[in-house]
């Protein structure tokens, strides 16, 4: 599978990422990888591929002797353009990850995940029987999970992993995923409905054994009208869509649902003897806040009570029992509001 650098990484790609891989975005990264990787000064990384070498030359400063290959001329030579910090520079080759340039030995490899995304298969394990030849034995392959984001540094914070924006231009970056699939319920629409963006190439290179109705193709060919699509679904997704659209879009959606977890999670983080949240507070969900009280026979009276102020719905999953608050694009602010001071007056009452 050939492929056409300048189509991908050509200048609006350049022009999109200057403003959103800042320096403090690249330090961070490059500390996290090296915490990762657990390496004394002088061990030998392969950074590929290394782009404008924003982490290759963070990690030649932190003592790494680091190669850095790319198939993009243009990222190499912004790459030699920066200023080299301290340690050993970096050495850059133009390469293909495929065919990679070098015999190594290295004692880590730092990969881009979505990179494979403009691979084919066969081209995706070509590349990782590379990194197998030129590690040393034992060595460790850091495969970043989302492109630009650092192991998913930014995946729960969407639209930010899959939307770059410089002033009033915005980009999707649909390019780096050979398919994304998401269920419309709860916040798109009912459930039933499924967007699915997928690269025709991907589409293309799927099974042919399979009934005509489970391969994509077939969907794509018809223009998803292969069979009788549900339409009322499809109907209240178009009205969600919208509702968003008028109410600011992705940004404006997003910081009204942050606003509603910071304000149930304060008054949860309020009173910590009395509701713990099992979760870690850098990985807290802003859809669905979980929590727990001291006993069962609190939360079901926290329920009971919730149900007479018309607070419905906060039961936790079956498999984990709790409370469970969902705050999904529907759930008004007031609503959140109402929850929140309930929360703290039950804590007053029987804390």
């Amino acid at each position: 599978m050939d492929l056409d650098i300048e189509a991908t990484f050509g200048d609006d790609y350049l022009y999109f990422y200057e403003e959103s891989i800042d320096e403090q975005h690249s330090d961070d990264d490059a500390a996290e990888i090296l915490g990762l990787l657990q390496l004394d000064p002088g061990a030998r990384v392969l950074d590929a591929p290394c782009g404008h070498g924003r982490l290759s030359r963070r990690l030649a400063a932190a003592g790494m002797v680091v190669t850095g290959i790319d198939l993009s001329e243009q990222f190499l030579a912004l790459a030699k353009a920066d200023p080299v910090g301290p340690g050993v520079p970096p050495e850059y080759l133009v390469g293909d990850l495929r065919r990679l340039p070098t015999s190594g030995p290295f004692d880590a490899v730092v990969c881009w995940f979505t990179s494979f995304g403009y691979y084919d298969d066969t081209d995706c394990r070509a590349t990782l029987s590379e990194f197998h030849r030129v590690l040393r034995p034992g060595g460790t392959v850091l495969i970043e999970t989302m492109h630009h984001d650092a192991v998913v540094r930014h995946f729960t914070a969407a639209p930010d992993a899959t939307v770059v924006t410089r002033g009033d231009d915005a980009q999707v970056d649909v390019s780096s995923f050979a398919l994304i699939y998401g269920g419309a319920q709860k916040n798109i629409g009912p459930s039933g409905v499924t967007i699915v963006i997928a690269r025709r190439a991907f589409i293309d290179a799927g099974r042919k054994d399979l009934p005509a109705i489970l391969q994509y193709r077939s969907h794509a060919a018809n223009k998803s009208l292969l069979n009788t699509p549900p339409t009322f679904g499809i109907y209240l997704a178009r009205n969600v869509l919208l509702w968003l659209k008028e109410g600011g879009g992705l940004e404006a959606i997003e910081a009204r649902n942050r606003a509603k977890a910071a304000e149930l999670y304060a008054a949860l983080d309020a009173s910590p003897s009395f509701y713990t949240c099992p979760v870690e507070v850098g990985s807290r969900s802003i859809m669905n806040v979980v929590f727990r009280l001291p006993t069962e026979d609190l939360e079901q009276r926290f329920l009971g009570e919730a149900k007479k102020n018309a607070m419905l719905g906060l039961k936790g999953h079956r498999s984990v029992g709790g409370i469970r608050a969902s705050l999904y694009n529907a759930v008004e602010p007031s609503w959140v509001s109402a929850l929140a001071s309930f929360v703290k007056d039950f804590a007053r009452r029987n804390g």
